[in-house]
């Protein structure tokens, strides 16, 4: 079993009681012509990580997000409304517009793979300028993708010191 437990005070974003049942988009079955799979999931996912690394520098490589996608952070949803100051912003407009410039993300795996439902969990570690100082943050992201678009992030993310070990290898 992979597990990532965020308690209160651990990460910028942390609203556990909208996190009571698991949003219904992630027990919806596909239909054969919207699946993927496995390792176009898994490549999907990683996209998207190399999307949110790449913006803002010209190297960006955007993901392939759906036009309605919606990102939830620690139960806080992150697209579409207004976050960190900046207004409401589609996930593919943060990303196209370098919102979150500077993250260096690595240690991808990809444990968990469900092609039937087009769901990838991900573990990252992401390390990111917090306040003038170098910070870790040990993240699991949960994609709902269907015909090769990204459709809902569920993330839980906690931070950690920039030297933190992922528990993995």
């Amino acid at each position: 079993a992979e597990t990532l437990v965020c308690r209160k005070g651990q990460a910028g974003f942390f609203a556990p009681e909208t996190m009571t049942t698991a949003p219904g988009i992630y027990s919806e079955p596909l239909k054969d012509s919207e699946q993927s799979t496995r390792s176009q999931l898994i490549e999907d996912a990683s996209a998207y990580f190399t999307a949110v690394q790449t913006e803002g520098t010209k190297d960006y490589k955007s993901a392939p997000l759906a036009s309605d996608m919606n990102r939830f952070e620690n139960g806080v949803q992150t697209t579409n409304v207004p976050v960190l100051g900046s207004p409401a912003m589609s996930g593919a407009e943060q990303l196209d517009k370098g919102l979150f410039k500077g993250l260096v993300i690595d240690h991808r795996r990809f444990p968990v793979v469900d092609t039937e439902h087009g769901i990838v969990a991900g573990l990252i570690l992401m390390h990111a300028n917090m306040n003038g100082q170098m910070g870790g943050i040990l993240i699991c992201e949960m994609f709902k993708v269907s015909s090769g678009k990204i459709r809902q992030v569920q993330a839980v993310m906690v931070n950690v010191p920039n030297d933190s070990s992922t528990g993995w290898k």
